[in-house]
């Protein structure tokens, strides 16, 4: 699928915006309904990002008058710093433009969850393929300052560089929509996993749990809390190849946990993979939820279903059975926050301490 090109030239856009604004800035006219009309063309195209921060601000001319008249005294001034910060923005176009066209273009569609769908994502100079997660519509609004908090976090995924944790290469806006360019990584999802084999032995199963944990202990010492994680984010390969998918989506999950809390009235002694505590505080930002998921996803598993209600443990002996020492770290991680293992290196230690997984 190729992808297609915004239905405006982004340069006119800019440049109109850029001679309103100065004749608004210098004592002439510049219509209201026409300045937000270019602006959100601007915040819902491929270079939103590159936006300068006082047109994002801005959401009519009165916030612009109220920015730029206190902060440079003539028109002279002002003049000068338009004209600064709209070449660089045209500049962006430009390269802008000429890669999406000449370097890139969206193959197959991948798969598709909650947030939107994942393409292949070929780079024609350096014939490489990636893959894109590009979000659903709902995901890009400008209001309340989602799409600054999301790029905001999102430099932090650069830093994430762990065998168990997909790459990041890029991030940005294609037509209002925001999206993630990253590491292509060929396999299937423990989803997949469970739904082709129903369950899998505790001897295959906590390998899979142990690389879950190192790539999380990665993230938690970057400061990254995953919040979101499932068998759907976790993607498995030979040979013992795994990538979790899916860290920095800190305002969509939040969005997506008070979603579903108001909409079904989930109770927060539950919640599949999402540790209760979200439930009740959708930002906390906490390593310890990330615990409960592994948890979440280990029992699922060992028995092939998500651990519900107040019977963990009983439901747990009854599907398989465990030695004493790895229950007894399996069912920590599901514990109350207070009482759960600690931390992704806490996690690690114990199941470092377990004896040598086998086939049973």
């Amino acid at each position: 699928m190729q992808m297609e090109e915004p239905p405006v030239n982004l340069r006119d856009v800019v440049e109109e915006l850029k001679s309103g604004l100065t004749r608004h800035a210098t004592g002439g006219k510049f219509d209201d309904d026409e300045y937000r009309r270019l602006r959100k063309i601007l915040l819902g195209s491929s270079i939103a990002t590159l936006v300068p921060e006082f047109i994002r601000k801005s959401r009519d001319l009165s916030d612009f008058w109220a920015f730029i008249q206190p902060l440079l005294a003539t028109y002279r001034e002002r003049r000068s710093y338009l004209n600064e910060h709209f070449e660089k923005l045209l500049e962006q176009v430009d390269t802008s433009a000429l890669e999406q066209v000449a370097n890139f273009e969206i193959g197959e569609l991948l798969g598709r969850g909650g947030f939107g769908e994942v393409y292949r994502f070929h780079h024609r100079l350096l014939d490489m393929d990636f893959a894109v997660k590009l979000f659903a519509p709902v995901y890009g609004g400008t209001e309340g300052g989602h799409m600054d908090r999301f790029f905001r976090e999102a430099r932090i995924l650069f830093a994430l560089n762990h065998p168990n944790v997909i790459r990041v290469f890029d991030v940005g806006l294609y037509q209002g929509r925001p999206f993630i360019r990253m590491e292509l990584f060929v396999g299937e999802t423990l989803n997949d996993v469970l739904k082709a084999r129903g369950r899998i032995s505790p001897g295959a199963a906590r390998p899979i749990v142990a690389r879950i944990t190192e790539g999380l202990d990665h993230a938690h010492r970057k400061g990254v809390i995953h919040r979101d994680l499932k068998p759907s984010n976790v993607m498995i390969a030979k040979p013992k190849q795994l990538r979790i998918l899916d860290f920095g989506l800190g305002i969509f999950v939040e969005e997506d946990i008070v979603s579903r809390v108001t909409k079904t009235g989930e109770s927060v002694v539950g919640g599949y993979y999402t540790a209760p505590e979200l439930l009740q505080d959708a930002r906390l930002l906490d390593p310890r939820v990330d615990i409960y998921s592994v948890g979440a996803i280990w029992f699922n598993l060992l028995t092939g279903r998500a651990p519900a209600g107040v019977d963990v443990a009983e439901d747990l002996d009854s599907e398989v059975e465990l030695e004493k020492d790895e229950r007894e770290v399996l069912l920590k991680c599901l514990r109350s926050s207070s009482k759960r293992h600690q931390s992704a290196q806490d996690l690690l230690g114990s199941l470092t301490r377990l004896a040598p997984a086998n086939s049973r």
